[in-house]
């Protein structure tokens, strides 16, 4: 019985309910049927524990939650302002036509499965439930009336990993190994990255920090690489200078030097800045 209706008769125009229990599956079964928008709606809730024998069922259902409250003990309730106040077995508040309460009695349990009964259990087999787990088989399209999210995802569910769901975007964003524009890239096989997702060449802005560990700069400086100036030249701070610094020439103009006369051979001065032990006329030798 619709312990609701018997307190509020004009319910019964807005929609009709009714209450099951089968015994053999040890659940209660709820068939609803809105007059005024035309909604039907059938669910299941499966008992945890088996009821004593010829005992009544009270059946407290939310039709905004898909809830079930199943108790042995009729529920108090009062109904004011289009509002339903329970205090028994639970303490809530619905709005009245949001709320099932109902009353199985004991020689009503499993008297009622017939035709009604079987034909809900058929439809409990092809819609989805709020509060029971399914397998859908069937392909479903979200289409909302206007423009919005298909779904949405309640706290529980949300930054939870589904296995292999993937998404299409990220951000707008396809992903691909191969480079393409507006494209997020793909590790390839190798776990590395093609390198035609890198920019090349003058002006990429594709540098490097070190060179084997070592910077570049066009400014002398210990462990630096050097690095040519504007005028494609370095700057003459990076050469060693003075003696011992072992910066010679090989030759002079294709010439070598010594201080042991020989043919082809450029004179250096000797010990006293001179060349004359080196100049010979003749025979006679000139110092």
């Amino acid at each position: 019985m619709d312990l609701l209706q018997k307190d509020v008769p004009i319910l019964a125009k807005i929609y009709e309910a009714k209450c099951f229990y089968d015994s053999q599956n040890n659940k209660i079964i709820l068939h609803y049927k809105n007059h005024v928008s035309n909604r039907t709606l059938v669910d299941s809730y499966n008992l945890q524990t088996t009821p004593p024998p010829n005992s009544s069922l009270y059946v407290i259902y939310d039709l905004q939650t898909g809830i079930f409250n199943v108790s042995t003990n009729p529920p108090t309730y009062t109904v004011s302002n289009s509002k339903v106040y329970v205090t028994s077995p639970i303490n809530a508040e619905y709005d009245l036509d949001k709320v099932i309460i109902y009353g199985i009695s004991w020689y009503e349990i499993d008297t009622a499965i017939d035709a009604d009964i079987n034909n809900i259990l058929t439809q409990l087999s092809t819609f989805v439930r709020k509060q029971q787990a399914d397998t859908i088989t069937a392909t479903h399209t979200f289409n909302p009336t206007e423009p919005g999210p298909a779904f949405q995802l309640g706290p529980n569910a949300r930054n939870q990993l589904i296995e292999y769901l993937n998404a299409d975007k990220v951000d707008g964003f396809h992903a691909s190994q191969t480079p393409a524009p507006n494209t997020i890239p793909v590790a390839g096989d190798n776990g590395k990255i093609n390198i035609d997702w890198l920019p090349q060449g003058i002006g990429s802005n594709s540098n490097a920090d070190t060179v084997d560990g070592f910077h570049a700069s066009q400014t002398p400086s210990p462990n630096t690489i050097p690095v040519a100036d504007n005028n494609g030249k370095i700057n003459i701070d990076w050469l060693p200078d003075g003696i011992g610094s072992n910066l010679n020439a090989d030759k002079v103009d294709g010439f070598h030097a010594s201080q042991t006369p020989a043919p082809n051979i450029l004179l250096p001065l000797n010990a006293n800045a001179r060349i004359y032990d080196y100049v010979t006329k003749g025979s006679t030798v000139f110092n």
